[in-house]
């Protein structure tokens, strides 16, 4: 968690992992929940997820998993920099609503893009609505995509690379490969 008031940095090899907010319903921010009025700097070297997958010789168990945002749920600002990954992040519930796999941009939050990748991260639900497989974003949050690249991301109903409901901006080297969504994974068991 970051706090009110904190300014958090990862960087140089720092791997956030293998961690599930999902044993109940409301739980939010399966790597790291980010409260208003805090900002997390994800820089050269960090990595939200699992950094080996999808290397085929490797059974992903390290996977960010929550009801909203499987990587990051965001009420403060997230600035995403080159060299950073969030990578297999889920958001999965049989019977209830999901959204944000990679990040869940909430009430009044910032997430600036300058460089990274957002790959394979899903948003998925049996019986309910699942949206933003890469990132979700409520209708006062703000995405600003100057760079980096959003690829490989699924979603079961809406936006498998983005689902916008807010205010989204891409410009300069963003890259959100055409056909890059792929088919629903099984994932892990909710």
């Amino acid at each position: 968690i970051v706090k009110s008031g904190c300014v958090v940095s990862l960087e140089r090899d720092v791997i956030v992992n293998n961690n599930k907010a999902n044993k109940y319903d409301t739980c939010y921010g399966g790597g790291i929940y980010v409260c208003e009025g805090a900002t997390l700097n994800l820089k050269n070297g960090s990595v939200v997820g699992d950094p080996d997958y999808p290397d085929p010789d490797i059974t992903s168990t390290a996977v960010n998993e929550a009801v909203k945002g499987g990587g990051i749920y965001n009420e403060g600002t997230v600035n995403m920099y080159s060299g950073s990954l969030i990578q297999n992040c889920w958001v999965k519930k049989t019977g209830k609503s999901v959204s944000g796999g990679g990040i869940y941009c909430g009430t009044n939050s910032t997430f600036n893009m300058y460089g990274g990748i957002i790959n394979e991260c899903f948003a998925i639900a049996s019986g309910s609505s699942a949206a933003g497989g890469g990132v979700l974003l409520v209708a006062s949050a703000s995405f600003n995509m100057y760079g980096g690249e959003i690829t490989n991301c699924y979603a079961t109903q809406t936006g498998d690379a983005i689902s916008k409901n807010g205010s989204l901006k891409i410009l300069g080297t963003a890259h959100i490969p055409a056909g890059s969504d792929k088919p629903s994974p099984e994932g892990p068991t909710t």
